[in-house]
């Protein structure tokens, strides 16, 4: 049996070339365990949920921001 090849999906919240989601749910939805998540610079507006082993890496904490939808917040 092949070992699957993880996958590496990039997500922009302004969407462009390269980049597969312009959500960073949208990105986790797709992927499988062992995938890796690149965000972009920009500001998210959303709640992630992470149900599976990903690996999740932002360009940077000064050009990245993720902010809760408003209504719910867990921890």
């Amino acid at each position: 049996m092949r070992a699957r090849r993880r996958a590496r999906r990039g997500v922009d919240d302004c969407g462009g070339a390269g980049v597969d989601y312009t959500t960073i749910q949208a990105a986790v939805d797709a992927a499988s365990d062992g995938d890796t998540i690149e965000v972009r610079g920009g500001t998210y507006i959303e709640n992630v949920d992470v149900d599976k082993r990903l690996a999740l890496i932002g360009e940077g904490m000064d050009v990245v921001t993720v902010r809760a939808a408003a209504g719910r917040i867990e921890l």
